[in-house]
């Protein structure tokens, strides 16, 4: 073995020196790279490996820290002793390396081991495909299944296990697994058999874990899935299916057909006038962002992609604090409650005069929530800066390719409706069937005169599909002076128009 590691090593340096259009640090790089693969086969650790991975290196489609346990389980299962050079190719700003694993100077497989600009190692082709990730192929279609379309918020119908009852969860890529209502649960006969502690929005909590369990997706059967069994799951659903899908499918939402698509890992064309925003995986999903409170200075930060969160954007208390948001001409208009999973936190809302997304898709006057620092849990702490929520995220069609790392974007039908807006003590927005509704008071006089996702008729008698279609006329309405009378008309749950009068700000 020693003999044959050695013989490989001198065969990559002949190689190397053979290769005069490659610059010195690539040369370099490679040979590290090679060196440290034959090291980790042989001692079957993937330590000396670690310092050569890229920040964004990894396995399938999961990213760093989520790769450790990966690495392992090849140097115990896959049977290589020996890696060899086969050529070098330079695309870009990136290297590919490709190499052959070998058993006992058997060839076993030969595929690419990609570095980035800087030398380090994005991923390994053969590492992938062990994973059930195959680069090369087609990405192929499984199934496309309809789904409910509450303001954006994306629930799927799936039954669980041998029950035929089905069970609504809320697709939501702002959590990793799955959670149910330990109510339903134990209805169902789905025992916890550990206990876990989860990070949510604002602190940590101890969940009950189940685990082995089928999930159903019309036909398609998700196997061997953890489900966390929550007591106070308050949300509008039965539970949540989260990055399960995203880290096993591409995953494609058509919010105009109101249907999700899942497709196997592989290559996949976006639609033409798709956006191509590039992401980053460590945990959940994180897209870069540019920021600007009032129109000021944009400040950069990196949001998760909350399909779950029912807000348009929320900004964490660091990255508050660190760019002082709200001591830098931010206009707090209300103060609000976000709750994940029983943990409850305050923020101040209003609106920010900009954000793009990735490099190149700005959008202007978005309502947005900063968290406050205060009651928070000291231990809690978050990679992201922020979380993009549904009500933004539902103006576009979307594909999530955690193979390539990116998000592709898509206007939707409701791209040009007008952003949700505060008039008269009452936060609206239309939803995607083109409704003015309530989405909730933000003044104390306006609570209890009318509910949430009451469907509004007119204002100042301007019928609401009008205010839809002219955005002069709704304008007009935001900027009405003080000294007018504003009055609401909608419907109650019976279908029965009522009138009430708005609180002037």
């Amino acid at each position: 073995m020693i003999i044959t590691c050695r013989i490989l090593v001198a065969a990559l340096l002949v190689f190397l020196g053979n290769v005069p259009q490659l610059i010195a640090q690539e040369k370099i790089s490679a040979r590290k790279a090679l060196t440290a693969l034959n090291q980790i086969f042989k001692y079957k650790n993937p330590a000396a490996l670690k310092p050569l991975l890229s920040t964004d290196f990894s396995i399938a489609a999961y990213h760093m820290n989520a790769t450790d346990g990966m690495l392992k389980q090849i140097l115990k299962n896959y049977p290589a002793d020996s890696i060899a050079l086969i050529s070098i190719q330079q695309k870009r700003d990136l290297t590919f390396v490709k190499i052959g694993f070998y058993n006992r100077n058997k060839l076993l497989d030969t595929n690419d081991m990609v570095l980035d600009k800087g030398g380090s190692i994005l991923y390994l082709e053969q590492f992938d495909r062990l994973f059930g990730m195959d680069r090369s192929v087609i990405a192929k279609h499984r199934i496309t299944i309809p789904f409910e379309n509450d303001n954006g918020a994306i629930i799927l119908k799936v039954t669980l296990n041998s029950h035929k009852r089905m069970v609504r969860l809320l697709f939501d890529t702002g959590a990793d697994g799955m959670v149910l209502s330990k109510d339903l649960a134990d209805s169902l006969g789905i025992v916890a058999n550990k206990t876990k502690q989860v990070t949510v929005l604002g602190g940590h909590r101890q969940a009950y874990v189940s685990t082995e369990n089928t999930v159903y997706l019309g036909k398609l059967a998700l196997t061997g899935q953890r489900i966390a069994l929550v007591n106070d799951y308050h949300k509008r659903t039965d539970g949540i299916i989260g990055n399960t899908l995203t880290k096993r499918f591409i995953v494609k939402v058509n919010y105009d057909k109101n249907e999700l698509s899942l497709y196997d890992f592989g290559y996949y064309e976006p639609e033409e006038n798709a956006i191509a925003i590039p992401v980053k995986v460590p945990g959940n999903i994180l897209l870069p962002v540019e920021l600007n409170i009032a129109r000021r200075k944009n400040v950069r930060g990196s949001f998760f992609f909350d399909t779950g969160a029912r807000y348009n954007l929320l900004v964490f208390p660091s990255f508050v604090v660190a760019n002082n948001l709200l001591t830098n001409g931010f206009r707090p208009l209300y103060t609000s409650l976000v709750t994940s999973m029983g943990v409850t936190s305050t923020a101040f809302g209003g609106i920010a005069s900009g954000l793009t997304l990735g490099s190149n898709l700005p959008l202007e006057n978005i309502p947005i929530n900063l968290m406050d620092t205060k009651n928070l849990d000291r231990n809690w702490k978050t990679i992201a800066d922020g979380s993009i929520g549904a009500r933004l995220i539902g103006r576009y069609n979307f594909v999530i390719d955690l193979l390539k790392k990116v998000i592709y974007l898509s206007p939707n039908h409701t791209f040009n409706y007008p952003q949700d807006f505060i008039l008269g003590g009452l936060m609206m927005g239309f939803d995607h069937a083109g409704h003015l509704r309530v989405k909730f008071s933000i003044s104390p006089s306006m609570r209890g005169k009318i509910k949430e996702e009451a469907i509004v008729e007119r204002i100042n008698g301007i019928a609401s599909e009008d205010l839809l279609k002219d955005i002069k006329k709704l304008n007009k309405l935001l900027h009405l002076s003080k000294r007018k009378r504003l009055v609401l008309e909608a419907k109650d749950e019976r279908n029965n128009l009522f009138s009430i009068r708005l609180m002037r700000q």
